[in-house]
Protein backbone atom coordinates (compact mmCIF):
# COMPACT_ATOMS: atom_id res chain seq x y z
CA UNK A 1 0.00 0.00 0.00
CA UNK A 2 2.74 2.48 1.21
CA UNK A 3 4.37 1.51 -2.59
CA UNK A 4 0.84 2.60 -4.32
CA UNK A 5 0.87 6.01 -2.94
CA UNK A 6 4.53 6.60 -3.11
CA UNK A 7 4.83 5.93 -7.25
CA UNK A 8 2.79 8.78 -8.44
CA UNK A 9 5.15 10.95 -6.86
CA UNK A 10 8.07 9.29 -8.15
CA UNK A 11 6.77 8.92 -11.53
CA UNK A 12 6.67 13.01 -11.48
CA UNK A 13 9.99 13.28 -10.26
CA UNK A 14 11.28 10.99 -12.45
CA UNK A 15 9.84 12.89 -15.11
CA UNK A 16 11.51 16.02 -14.35
CA UNK A 17 15.01 14.80 -14.31
CA UNK A 18 16.68 15.16 -18.11
CA UNK A 19 19.86 13.56 -16.90
CA UNK A 20 20.22 10.26 -14.89
CA UNK A 21 24.13 10.67 -15.23
CA UNK A 22 26.61 7.56 -16.22
CA UNK A 23 25.05 8.73 -20.05
CA UNK A 24 21.44 7.53 -19.04
CA UNK A 25 18.84 10.38 -20.34
CA UNK A 26 15.19 10.14 -20.63
CA UNK A 27 14.42 8.56 -24.06
CA UNK A 28 13.49 11.23 -27.54
CA UNK A 29 12.31 10.66 -30.61
CA UNK A 30 16.67 10.51 -31.55
CA UNK A 31 16.64 7.49 -29.51
CA UNK A 32 13.80 5.24 -31.63
CA UNK A 33 15.44 2.76 -33.54
CA UNK A 34 14.50 3.22 -36.95
CA UNK A 35 16.12 7.54 -36.42
CA UNK A 36 19.48 5.41 -35.22
CA UNK A 37 19.56 3.22 -38.31
CA UNK A 38 18.75 6.02 -40.45
CA UNK A 39 22.06 7.83 -39.73
CA UNK A 40 23.80 4.25 -38.87
CA UNK A 41 25.00 4.44 -43.09
CA UNK A 42 26.44 8.15 -42.20
CA UNK A 43 28.26 7.11 -38.90
CA UNK A 44 29.91 4.15 -40.61
CA UNK A 45 31.00 6.42 -43.55
CA UNK A 46 32.46 9.03 -41.09
CA UNK A 47 34.27 6.69 -39.37
CA UNK A 48 35.64 4.88 -42.53
CA UNK A 49 37.11 8.32 -43.40
CA UNK A 50 38.46 8.59 -40.41
CA UNK A 51 40.75 5.69 -40.50
CA UNK A 52 41.87 6.12 -43.94
CA UNK A 53 43.09 9.39 -43.29
CA UNK A 54 44.79 8.00 -39.94
CA UNK A 55 46.36 4.71 -41.50
CA UNK A 56 48.06 7.12 -44.13
CA UNK A 57 49.07 9.49 -41.79
CA UNK A 58 50.73 6.58 -39.94
CA UNK A 59 52.36 4.95 -43.05
CA UNK A 60 53.98 8.59 -43.77
CA UNK A 61 54.80 8.61 -40.17
CA UNK A 62 53.56 11.51 -39.47
CA UNK A 63 52.75 12.76 -36.22
CA UNK A 64 49.52 12.56 -34.28
CA UNK A 65 47.73 15.93 -34.98
CA UNK A 66 45.25 17.19 -32.08
CA UNK A 67 42.03 15.90 -33.55
CA UNK A 68 43.45 11.83 -33.66
CA UNK A 69 44.75 12.59 -30.12
CA UNK A 70 41.55 13.29 -28.69
CA UNK A 71 40.07 10.43 -30.96
CA UNK A 72 42.27 7.41 -29.35
CA UNK A 73 42.32 8.90 -26.10
CA UNK A 74 37.96 8.83 -25.53
CA UNK A 75 38.34 5.57 -26.99
CA UNK A 76 40.76 4.64 -24.16
CA UNK A 77 39.46 5.81 -21.37
CA UNK A 78 35.59 5.21 -22.44
CA UNK A 79 32.55 7.72 -23.38
CA UNK A 80 31.60 7.61 -20.02
CA UNK A 81 35.06 8.46 -18.59
CA UNK A 82 35.75 11.28 -21.04
CA UNK A 83 32.44 12.97 -20.55
CA UNK A 84 32.84 13.02 -16.78
CA UNK A 85 35.89 14.90 -17.35
CA UNK A 86 36.19 18.60 -17.89
CA UNK A 87 37.71 20.28 -20.78
CA UNK A 88 40.53 21.53 -19.37
CA UNK A 89 41.67 18.01 -18.66
CA UNK A 90 41.07 16.57 -21.64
Amino acid sequence: KENEELRPLIMELVKEINDFGAGFHQPTWRDLLVVRMAKWPMHVASGLVWQTKYLFRRLRKLELNDEERQVLTKRAVGPVAWEAVSDADR
